[in-house]
Parts: structure tokens; C-alpha cells; sequence
């Protein structure tokens, strides 16, 4: 602690400091012991900048200054005030913080129902992307995870949820992981979800695309075992959409299960079931005529039959 001293008026008056022998270092303050004084000037230069051009001008100051070195005699009576000072700004701290965080809880749930009420699917994202970050939520994260893959962001869909196997996920996060990992031509990956998927409900849309995928890893077996499923368990009313052709069309599932059917035929021997896959083809198309994809199949078996 110290006293400073100055003069209003230099030209009249001089101050000197006191000398350190006069100094009294031996009066009493509760709780602190004096470790030592001192006296003295303290010279300060400061500088200013005037007129138009900023030019630089020095002046220095000066004070005296009497003052004392202070020691606390018991650090115990530190921790008394320090320690409850601190819990105080930690709770004031944490209070505004709560309250700041649950109000931006409230604000971002209204400005997703805004949005949602708007049809501004990206405000959505934001929204929900804001919300797991305030209050996480799987829940949350597979619907976010959802709009992703319906917008055809799918590496961002994965992102959000992550493309591992988990028991412990919704249908709804098999499905996003399954679909993007096929859009993605991760085929290994998008079957292992599929599998999830058929295993905990068994069903002839997901049977096709088994099939479908496992045609493609050359597991004819697999693929049989889904079809014949497909077959068995396909309701007039259920549709498959193909979009090969300019415009997207729709034929009955047991129709794309019977084209699945004779691709499997022609691949388990490519020079003797061309007939055989000719033939599963033309029953397709009798339940299907406007099944394009069936018949640009057909015509590419009776091309490679004409070259044999």
C-alpha cells in the first residue's frame, strides 16, 4: 500500500520525499504483518500528439510516494474469504450460463418449428444441428440424419450417425446407413444394414434390395433365398420405382423380384440359361408389360444368343 503526493503548482513549491529513517514501520495492522516501507519519486513521461500535423510532445511527471510492504500473518484467513469468493463466481457464473443456454433451447425450438412451418428444409438442419449441440439427442440426430439423406447429402447423413453396425440403433438410423452406404457404392457396408434391417422385420422391400446388392457381390445363393421371400410374400398393391428410363415408372414387386429371378439364372451359367433367363424375363414382363428395365434385359440376352 502507499500515499502518493503531487503538487498542483511546481513553479512555487518544492516536494521532497521523506526520508526512509522518519518513515514509521512499526503501528499495527490487523491481521498483516509490515515486511518493509519505502519512499520516494515515481517519474512518469507521457506523450501527446497536437495540432493537425500530430506532432509528438514529452512531458514527464512525478509524484512522491510513501508506502509499506504487507505480508498476511495467517494464510488461513486467505482461504476463509477465497475459497467462499470463489464458489460465489463459480454459481453466478454457472447461473448465467443456464440461463443463457436454456434460453437458446427455447429459441432454436421455436425457429425449428418456424422453419418446419416455412418448408425451409436447410433451416431445419440448421435448427436441429444447433439443438444436439445444446442438448444432445439420438432421436434428434436420425431425424437430422434423415433430412441429409433426403436432400442427397449422404456422406453428411453418415457423418451424423456414423456407419457402424449398432444393435442399440433405430430402424430409422439402419435405414439412413444402409441407403447412403449403397448410394455411396459401399455394397458390403449397405448389406450388413440391410441385414438389421430384414432381421428385425422381415419385409419384401428390403428383400428386394438384398437381392439386388448381393447380384451384385456375385452371392447367388444369398440373393436366391431373398427372392423366393419376395416371391411368397409380394402384395399386388406394393410397387417398386425404377427411374432408368427418362421417366420414372412403377411395376408390382413380384415382377421386379421374377427380374431379379432371371439375372440370378443367367449368372449362375452365362452361355447355357440364356433361354431359361429369356424366359423369366418374358414372365416379368407379362405381369409388368411397361417394365422397361425387364425388357432392355431381354434384349441384350437375345443379342449375346444371335452372336453364340
Amino acid at each position: 500500500v502507499y500515499i502518493s503526493m503531487t503538487l498542483k503548482d511546481n513553479s512555487k513549491h518544492i516536494l521532497q520525499p521523506i526520508p526512509l529513517e522518519l518513515v514509521d514501520d512499526e503501528f499495527d495492522i490487523n491481521g498483516w504483518n509490515i515486511e518493509n516501507a519505502f519512499s520516494g519519486i515515481k517519474y512518469k513521461k507521457n506523450f501527446l500528439y497536437k495540432d493537425t500535423d500530430l506532432k509528438k510532445t514529452v512531458t514527464v511527471s512525478s509524484e512522491n510516494r510513501l508506502g509499506w510492504t504487507l505480508k498476511r500473518k495467517n494464510t488461513a484467513t486467505l482461504f476463509k474469504i477465497g475459497i467462499p469468493m470463489f464458489f460465489l463466481t463459480f454459481l453466478v457464473t454457472f447461473s448465467s450460463f443456464s440461463q443463457s443456454e436454456k434460453s437458446m433451447l427455447t429459441h432454436y425450438k421455436e425457429y425449428y418449428k418456424q422453419m418446419r412451418t416455412q418448408g425451409d428444409v436447410q433451416g431445419v438442419i440448421n435448427a436441429l444441428t444447433h439443438l444436439n449441440i445444446l442438448s444432445p439427442n439420438q432421436a434428434r440426430k436420425d431425424t437430422l440424419a434423415v433430412l441429409y439423406m433426403n436432400e442427397g447429402k449422404h456422406v453428411q447423413a453418415l457423418n451424423t450417425i456414423g456407419i457402424d453396425r449398432n444393435e442399440n440403433d433405430s430402424d430409422m438410423a439402419v435405414e439412413v446407413k444402409a441407403i447412403s452406404l449403397q448410394v455411396l457404392n459401399q455394397i458390403e457396408r449397405s448389406v450388413e444394414h440391410y441385414e438389421e434391417l430384414y432381421k428385425r422385420k422381415p419385409n419384401p422391400l428390403v428383400a428386394y434390395e438384398l437381392a439386388d446388392l448381393k447380384i451384385q457381390l456375385d452371392d447367388l445363393l444369398g440373393a436366391t433365398k431373398h427372392i423366393t421371400f419376395g416371391v411368397a410374400n409380394s402384395k399386388s398393391d406394393v410397387m417398386r420405382t425404377y427411374y432408368e428410363s427418362q421417366s420414372q415408372y412403377q411395376v408390382p414387386m413380384k415382377a421386379a423380384f421374377i427380374y431379379l429371378k432371371g439375372l440370378v439364372r443367367f449368372k449362375e451359367n452365362k452361355t447355357l440359361n440364356i433361354d431359361a433367363a429369356i424366359e423369366i424375363m418374358d414372365e416379368a414382363l407379362a405381369i409388368a408389360p411397361n417394365f422397361n428395365l425387364a425388357q432392355i434385359s431381354k434384349d441384350a440376352l437375345l443379342s449375346q444368343k444371335t452372336t453364340q
